[in-house]
């Protein structure tokens, strides 16, 4: 291919002149490399090696094929906005609360018969269901344990001897499967929701395939109730009467977030 340029070259001291001339032959070499880019990039998806990264996402592999098929760009969109109508705009969370049989003994933090059963047979397969539906986006399954405003008993064997808790010289070891859940000692309500959040994630690791999923655990203590609220007033020791209700895990199935710096 024959390209031929006829610059005028400008007379010394045509400023306007000099750069009209310089304008259009920018404008002609971008114009040149943008067709020879083009080329290159329908090069790039005859070749199977350059592909790119599968579309997972249900509903753009929908608009995908319709626009392929030669619908209009109008219905393709309409389709897959029906698509995403047809997706819960917010993740689940799924309350295990002791009403329900998700109870532990007090205290403590280990998962009794009962309660193991329930997640193998109920939970894991909502969780699974949920991570199923490729529409979402999901980042992570997040525990929570919560505890009731109890006070933390220290002597719980009545041996004079306190018990103080080990969290934080074990916490990473569990988290990382080297320690096992059972090693760990709590001795607050704060560390006692994290405890209890770890034995579900311990198991939901070792029984479930959640594809990969991130579990993280977290602790809520007493602090906030079921209906979302924050806990007030003032604790005092001795305390007899207690909210129940407040005794529960929650798993969270998480879509990504927005990181504000």
């Amino acid at each position: 291919m024959v390209v031929r340029l006829n610059v005028s070259i400008p007379q010394k001291g045509d400023d306007d002149v000099v750069m009209s001339s310089l304008s259009e032959l920018i404008l002609f070499f971008l114009f040149f490399f943008l067709i020879l880019l083009g080329e290159q990039a329908e090069l790039s998806l005859d070749d199977p090696k350059d592909e790119g990264p599968e579309i997972t996402h249900e509903c753009l592999q929908g608009l995908s094929s319709c626009q392929r098929s030669g619908m209009s760009d109008r219905v393709c969109l309409q389709r897959a906005q029906q698509c995403m109508n047809n997706i819960s705009e917010w993740t689940p969370i799924i309350v295990l609360s002791e009403s329900d049989g998700f109870s532990f003994e007090r205290g403590e933090f280990e998962l009794n018969e009962k309660f193991q059963q329930a997640l193998t047979n109920s939970i894991i397969p909502k969780i699974q269901g949920v991570l199923s539906e490729k529409a979402r986006s999901i980042t992570a399954i997040e525990i929570i344990g919560h505890t009731d405003e109890k006070p933390f008993l220290h002597d719980k064997d009545n041996d004079n001897v306190a018990e103080w808790g080990n969290l934080d010289d074990l916490v990473i070891a569990v988290l990382d499967g080297t320690t096992s859940v059972q090693d760990l000692k709590a001795d607050d309500n704060a560390g006692l929701g994290l405890a209890r959040a770890l034995s579900v994630r311990e198991f939901l690791v070792q029984n479930a395939d959640l594809d990969d999923t991130p579990i993280h655990a977290y602790s809520a203590s007493y602090t906030v109730h079921r209906n979302g609220t924050s806990a007030g007033g003032t604790l005092q020791y001795g305390l007899t009467s207690f909210s129940t209700n407040r005794r529960r895990i929650e798993i969270r199935i998480r879509g990504p977030l927005l990181d504000i710096r």
